[in-house]
């Protein structure tokens, strides 16, 4: 129990290290990630090799908008392309997958930017 405490918050129970929150609201864990740009951070990031982790977060969540981006223009292309589908219901569908598809071009670049330069 108190390893998956560790892993969810990378904070011990003690109740000093509570008041230090190193976690997301939806609780990905940020150790991978510096809170403060000081230099003992960084010497510390250096030497523990969590400049290479930090790549490997970047390289896993630049994926995601990728993802997004051609799951929602198949949805597009499919509702469009095929005259069978063009019902009220998949239209709505489609006025969905079109909104997800400028989120994902638009606000989920800026996310990742914020999560990887903290």
């Amino acid at each position: 129990m108190e390893d998956d405490h560790k892993l969810l918050f990378g904070a011990d129970r003690s109740s000093s290290s509570l008041n230090n929150l190193t976690v997301l609201p939806f609780l990905l864990p940020t150790n991978l990630l510096p809170v403060a740009d000081s230099p003992t951070n960084r010497r510390q990031d250096q030497a523990a090799g969590h400049s290479a982790d930090k790549r490997w977060v970047f390289l896993g969540l630049v994926a995601l908008p990728i993802w997004i981006l051609f799951g929602n223009l198949l949805v597009l292309m499919s509702v469009i392309g095929f005259r069978h589908l063009r019902t009220l219901s998949n239209w709505v569908i489609a006025s969905l997958a079109f909104t997800d598809f400028l989120l994902a071009l638009t606000v989920v670049p800026f996310g990742i930017y914020q999560l990887v330069s903290c």
